[in-house]
């Protein structure tokens, strides 16, 4: 029997939560996808979306509460606080020194009271908004699954969109459904890498035929095993805290992509989280 990812359907769902109808569509053909291939029933299908999605907005609320209690803390600490000094040519005197440290105080002061005024759940998040979008996918759910303030017309319009007619082409379901970018040996590279972060494990950094074998296993030979050898190489130089240096070498949709590449999406998906990618 096909295991289904939900991770991987509620991440390509976030893409879409912008646009309610398509959001519903490409939900419905997963459904009926999930059922043909692994016999879920759709309110079993609901349940474990709205699981994912209920554990991505907690995961949300957590980092956000964390962030907020951190900064409350440095506003109550801020007397404590110590601010580098711009370079000067000659040294500076302790009266100096303290006025430096008093302008930069309330110059951050300031700054830190702003952003915790203007906090936001929805600043947090793989991208902006991404906890709203996540509530978006949740109603969505409900909807399709004639939870909530659903028409009559609604329901009859979801049963048959539910149904496999006859005619259908089931193979075009499965290929439309999928953003397709394109996926490079880099993107296998990068998924093998923090597989084995996320796991505690160490790689097989200098292990070429080993390399080059778990490549060609990765990517089902669609990959030579050089191509990925060279591949893991250059992903090993990226600093792979710093989101920027992972969008320069593996494309803006990088993090999508490679929980859809992971052995294991739900422990990779929880792992970038602590690491605020």
């Amino acid at each position: 029997m096909t295991q289904i990812n939900f991770t991987s359907i509620i991440n390509v769902a976030l893409l879409k939560a912008n646009n309610r109808d398509n959001l519903k569509s490409y939900l419905i053909r997963q459904s009926k996808i999930a059922n043909r291939d692994a016999f879920y029933e759709l309110e079993d299908f609901s349940k474990e979306l709205i699981k994912v999605a209920t554990g991505k907005m907690q995961d949300i609320e957590f980092v956000s509460h964390t962030w907020k209690s951190r900064l409350q803390n440095r506003i109550n600490n801020i007397d404590y606080e110590y601010f580098s000094e711009p370079p000067s040519p000659h040294r500076r005197t302790i009266d100096e020194i303290t006025e430096i440290q008093k302008i930069e105080r309330e110059k951050h002061l300031k700054k830190w009271k702003l952003e915790l005024e203007n906090w936001t759940i929805n600043d947090f998040g793989y991208r902006k908004n991404e906890y709203g979008r996540l509530e978006i996918i949740i109603d969505v759910v409900n909807e399709i699954n004639n939870k909530e303030n659903v028409s009559d017309e609604d329901k009859r319009a979801i049963i048959k969109e539910y149904t496999f007619s006859e005619s259908e082409d089931k193979n075009n379901i499965v290929e439309n459904d999928e953003p397709k970018p394109k996926i490079t040996a880099k993107h296998h590279a990068l998924a093998y890498i923090f597989d084995c972060d996320a796991k505690g494990q160490k790689t097989k950094g200098g292990r070429k035929k080993e390399l080059e074998q778990i490549g060609r296993a990765r990517s089902d030979n669609k990959i030579d095993g050089n191509t990925f050898y060279k591949a893991f190489n250059e992903v090993m130089k990226v600093d792979r805290n710093k989101e920027r240096e992972l969008t320069y070498i593996a494309g803006e949709d990088w993090k999508n992509i490679i929980i859809r590449l992971s052995k294991d999406a739900d422990k990779l998906d929880k792992y970038l989280k602590t690491k605020d990618l």
